[in-house]
């Protein structure tokens, strides 16, 4: 999101049944305001655009003066422009040099003989950065961040279970006003206090020897976690690829159905259910690299397990933390790509850091919510023209106008994190 601050902050939603979209080269800078307003009326004002709905409002920075307005005070769907109000929330009450912290916790130290008597415990806080590509460029490099604090700690041997903890965030593992089409999309995954690569493993379909035989299928990450249906049938030569993917809702089992070319090839992100689980079955396995047994089981507790058998953290032993990114680095990660797993965490957390008695009983999307609501009448944002059900734009219930997006985007231009903000 690069937005010329001694310029201009501009919107334009549209809605549109059928092919709006297609646009051609604007046309050269006009001559003077009337000459830009005259093009823009007559651009929203072509046939191909009789379907669409716009909402669009041009201010210059500099003097304030409303340089073009078409229905700024209509509600439109936001989509993933609920980002900018989420992260904003986020530069205000955390702080862009804020990160969030997992912590490895136990109820005592080790022996001696580096014998951990009990449980140990990975309790997660919604790091967004637990991956890969952030943390090493390796599944082994993200996960030594964890294993060098059990060794550091001197634990050699676990009797006892090895737990992730996702119990920070309280309430269902997808936003509010989510479609069921989208939990198996990359663009769903599953929100998770313990999250790790995205909640997603990368799926790769390839075509057999001759056709008629099935295709082979793999996963980026071995694991018993999930469970492959390979229904791909491999077609001859220029035949035509379409593989679809399909993943019941509370599931791990992946039904992969359709046809390969002999020299085509597929990959698709898919989404895990309780995907904490992964990274527990991976760290039980990168420990035991390093001979350091777990000698019970590995599980993993959410809120509402803990409602059953709580965890009194005061009382724990920290052995360390594996701390975030810092926020500035999450907010490039959420704006440039538009990543809703990461704005629906971040959400969370701040909903779990401003939480007070007077939420309890609430989700931490809801107190996230009850947090932004609070902070966007300081930006200027008028409460009465806003409605936002989660944080990443996913929700097709969400609302707001132009107007309270120009709101909060002058506002934030103005803040001494603006160019976290808008870089």
């Amino acid at each position: 999101m690069n937005i010329a601050r001694s310029l201009l902050i501009w919107l334009a939603m549209a809605q549109a049944v059928s092919g709006a979209t297609s646009t051609n080269l604007p046309p050269p800078p006009a001559a003077s305001t009337a000459d830009f307003q005259r093009q823009m009326a007559a651009h929203l004002a072509a046939p191909r655009f009789h379907t669409a709905q716009w909402g669009i409002k041009v201010v210059s920075l500099v003097s304030g003066t409303i340089l073009f307005e078409h229905r700024t005070d209509q509600y439109f769907s936001p989509a993933s422009n609920t980002k900018l109000f989420t992260t904003a929330l986020a530069l205000d009450k955390i702080g862009p040099n804020y990160r969030i912290k997992t912590s490895i916790l136990a109820g005592s130290r080790p022996d001696a003989s580096g014998r951990l008597p009990g449980d140990l415990i990975i309790f997660g806080r919604g790091d967004p950065t637990l991956n890969p590509r952030l943390r090493g460029g390796t599944i082994a490099k993200a996960l030594d961040l964890f294993v060098n604090v059990i060794k550091a700690a001197g634990i050699k041997q676990i009797n006892g279970d090895l737990i992730g903890d996702e119990s920070y965030f309280k309430g269902p593992p997808f936003g509010a006003g989510w479609a069921i089409n989208d939990l198996q999309s990359y663009f769903g995954a599953e929100i998770t206090a313990l999250s790790f690569n995205d909640n997603t493993l990368e799926l790769s379909v390839k075509p057999a020897s001759k056709a008629g035989a099935p295709a082979s299928l793999s996963l980026s990450v071995a694991t018993s976690l999930v469970v492959l249906s390979n229904r791909v049938t491999t077609v001859a030569k220029g035949g035509k690829t379409a593989v679809e993917l399909y993943r019941p809702i509370g599931e791990n089992m992946i039904y992969v159905s359709g046809t390969i070319a002999m020299e085509g090839s597929f990959k698709d992100e898919i989404t895990l259910h309780r995907p904490a689980r992964l990274f527990v079955e991976l760290l039980r396995a990168a420990l035991a690299q390093q001979n350091i047994a777990v000698t019970g089981r590995t599980r993993v507790m959410n809120w509402k397990d803990r409602e059953v058998s709580p965890l009194n953290l005061p009382g724990l032993i920290e052995f360390g933390a594996v701390e975030s990114l810092p926020l500035s680095d999450i907010l490039r990660e959420i704006q440039k790509p538009s990543q809703n797993l990461y704005t629906d965490l971040l959400l969370a957390h701040v909903g779990e850091v401003s939480r007070t008695k007077a939420g309890a009983g609430l989700t931490s999307e809801e107190v996230g919510i009850a947090a932004l609501n609070t902070f966007l009448p300081k930006a200027g944002v008028k409460k009465s023209d806003i409605l936002f059900e989660e944080g990443s734009g996913l929700s097709r219930y969400n609302l707001v106008t132009p107007n309270e997006i120009i709101s909060l985007l002058t506002y934030m231009h103005r803040q001494p994190t603006a160019a976290v903000y808008f870089d």
